[in-house]
């Protein structure tokens, strides 16, 4: 498992760990815990006031980016699905 350069900011002995977001947004929302969840998806939450964006002291590293690598075989046929896929991570990327 991965961790973050600051983990010893976010030790917890409890934890949870779901696979789907909404779960977790849908946790967020009944006052259950904190997470890191992309702000797109708690617009409305978060404009509404029932959700608020943690700004702590002793963790400034809130804003991060994930790497993200794209292959594809140029030989293949992607469909629609895999052309705009893979035009809008293109779209998106960030050249470090």
């Amino acid at each position: 498992m991965a961790h973050l350069q600051t983990s010893e900011y976010l030790k917890c002995p409890k934890r949870w760990h779901l696979q789907s977001q909404v779960a977790l947004i849908d946790l967020l929302r009944q006052g259950i815990g904190w997470s890191m969840v992309p702000r797109r998806l708690i617009a409305a939450e978060l404009a509404s006031g029932e959700l608020v964006e943690l700004r702590l002291a002793a963790y400034p590293f809130t804003e991060w980016t994930a790497g993200l690598d794209l292959l594809w075989n140029a030989e293949a046929n992607t469909g629609v699905v895999g052309a705009w896929l893979k035009a809008e991570i293109m779209r998106t990327r960030i050249v470090v």
